[in-house]
């Protein structure tokens, strides 16, 4: 029905305020400069597949031969879950692991996540992967 999402509090599927709320907490409670920083190490790039703009971090391991890994974050989610775990993956080497588990990591932002273009609206359902 027209309209019942709206009386439920959503907008284009996300709860009315919860962005708005979440900057006011996240700019408030964590230090987002800091992780900006941290994200900033890495390269990024915005591509378009499908009509869509799609934000990548391209992160390359620093040993030869490391297998190339396709990265994504779930719904609600972004790139910053993986802060983390990007370092330890891409050079297991500096973190006491061995050279052979080495990835070369592709973590793309969903659309309408991170610095995405959103997807069309009305788009068919068999091709809502991208």
């Amino acid at each position: 029905m027209a309209g019942e999402g709206a009386r439920r509090g959503l907008v284009d599927g996300d709860p009315a305020g919860v962005r708005a709320a979440a900057r006011q907490v996240l700019g408030s409670a964590y230090e987002m400069q800091r992780v900006a920083d941290r994200l900033n190490r890495y390269e990024q790039f915005t591509t378009v597949i499908d009509g869509v703009d799609i934000h990548l971090l391209h992160v390359r391991s620093p040993v030869d031969g490391a297998t190339p890994c396709v990265m994504t974050h779930g719904w609600p989610g972004s790139v910053v879950e993986f802060i983390k775990v990007i370092d330890p993956l891409v050079d297991p080497v500096a973190h006491g692991g061995e050279g052979s588990y080495a990835l070369e990591l592709v973590t793309p932002s969903l659309p309408g996540y991170g610095w995405s273009g959103k997807r069309a609206a009305g788009r068919a359902r068999e091709r809502r992967g991208v």
